[in-house]
């Protein structure tokens, strides 16, 4: 019988940098989170995008999907604490560490004007050449 063993934050964490590292050798991906920019800082032909919205934003959506406003506001400010530790403890450089990302888009632009900035984003990076991108 194979051993068991329990899952700690530390082999979560690995298993999110192989599965990561995984999807990106193999091409045409999209990794949403997971810290993906921080383990591929260093891939060539990886394009690196961080959509933001404002809190009072967040809060908002989350109250249009039926959250009441003080659920809306604790699940935001739990969220955005786990990421900041996520990214503090694992990489040691503060969230977001803005020299990871070729891109950073407000999501409040609109959704169909945030996908066009990306692409124009993405289309600007590959014609000048740098590797990133794909």
């Amino acid at each position: 019988m194979p051993k068991m063993r329990i899952a700690d934050a530390e082999g979560i964490r690995q298993v999110t940098e192989r599965l990561v590292r995984a999807a990106a050798e193999e091409g045409n991906a999209v990794i949403v989170g997971r810290g993906s920019a921080y383990y591929l800082h260093d891939h060539q032909d990886a394009f690196h995008i961080f959509i933001y919205a404002p809190f009072e934003e967040k809060v908002h959506r989350l109250e249009q999907e039926g959250k009441s406003h003080s659920e809306a506001v604790e699940l935001v400010e739990n969220v955005d604490r786990g990421r900041k530790e996520f990214i503090k403890e694992c990489f040691g450089v503060d969230f977001p560490h803005r020299q990871f990302f070729h891109l950073m888009v407000n999501s409040t632009i609109g959704e169909e004007a945030t996908v066009q900035t990306i692409l124009d984003g993405l289309a600007a990076v590959q014609k000048a050449g740098n590797g990133s991108g794909g």
